[in-house]
């Protein structure tokens, strides 16, 4: 069940107290009075199958599992980004645009929406981040191609940091901003971003809890579902932990009201969580120091 349902709740709580009610009845033959207790009580049948089925489809809100030979764990939960301790990514523009004031970026974005609630000077925001950008190369549009905004063009996967109001933010540059304001993004330029993502924390920051939003999945108008972008995140950030330890939880933050819409199956995800985290990249068993490769000569003849 991905989300709760009134109807397949009174549906499985009367397949729930049909299965006790035939449990009883096989019980009565070696125990006659036994049904007419039941029927005495049938309200605790009706309680305990309800009970039964609440703790059973109620719909989760997180998985997690621990990378196999490490000590760093990945949470997949439905929450709002910024409701989760540690640094956030948030997915930007390859020029790094701002603003919300001109509809450059949207308020209800993820970009947006840290603007709002954390940073009190736009003008901080951006001088943080042209610092954070000094030793990258970029190239300059023309005013015909973007006449508003900065004009500065990074690479795509390319990661600034702020810190506004002690929350660190990871600006990942995904998209690419038209001359009407709209971004957009291919999925390629996702699967090379994120590996990106993950070395510039790794050299940059520390190793607190990064909290990720499901990349992609909104303004970019990457031609993908959200699980697939789910999965994608979770493989390469294995990926990446395998290679050396750099930060110790990674949540991918799911937004509620994509999944009230039904746009993912948390139990599939679940699953495929557990065994990424405990196949994925697992080293494997080497040979012990001082124990031969090869059979000795004498022992084959």
């Amino acid at each position: 069940m991905s989300s709760f349902s009134v109807s397949a709740l009174v549906s499985s709580t009367l397949h729930a107290v049909g299965g006790g009610w035939l449990a009883i009845e096989a019980g009565s033959f070696f125990r006659p009075t036994l049904a007419d207790a039941a029927r005495d009580h049938w309200w605790v049948l009706v309680v305990a199958g309800l009970v039964f089925v609440l703790v059973r489809c109620w719909p989760r809100l997180a998985v997690c599992a621990r990378i196999a030979d490490t000590d760093t764990s990945v949470e997949i939960r439905v929450c709002d980004l910024f409701s989760q301790a540690g640094s956030v990514v948030l997915g930007s523009n390859t020029t790094f645009d701002t603003t919300t004031e001109d509809g450059t970026i949207s308020p209800s974005s993820t970009q947006g929406q840290f603007t709002l609630r954390f940073c009190d000077s736009l003008e901080n925001l951006d001088r943080q981040l042209e610092d954070s950008l000094t030793s990258v190369s970029a190239v300059s549009l023309d005013a015909e191609g973007k006449p508003y905004g900065k004009r500065a063009s990074y690479p795509v996967g390319t990661v600034a940091s702020a810190i506004c109001n002690g929350r660190r933010a990871y600006f990942l540059a995904i998209a690419r901003l038209n001359a009407h304001r709209v971004a957009s993004a291919s999925w390629d330029d996702v699967l090379d971003a994120l590996p990106r993502l993950w070395e510039s924390i790794r050299s940059r920051g520390g190793i607190e809890p990064v909290v990720v939003p499901v990349l992609g999945s909104g303004f970019s108008r990457i031609d993908g579902t959200r699980e697939e972008l789910i999965r994608e995140i979770v493989k390469s950030f294995i990926a990446a932990s395998r290679a050396g330890y750099f930060c110790e939880q990674l949540t991918i933050a799911i937004a509620p009201q994509d999944y009230r819409r039904g746009h993912l199956d948390l139990r599939g995800l679940g699953s495929f969580l557990e065994h990424e985290c405990r196949y994925a990249g697992r080293r494997q068993p080497t040979t012990p120091h001082g124990a031969p490769a090869q059979p000795l000569e004498s022992e084959t003849s």
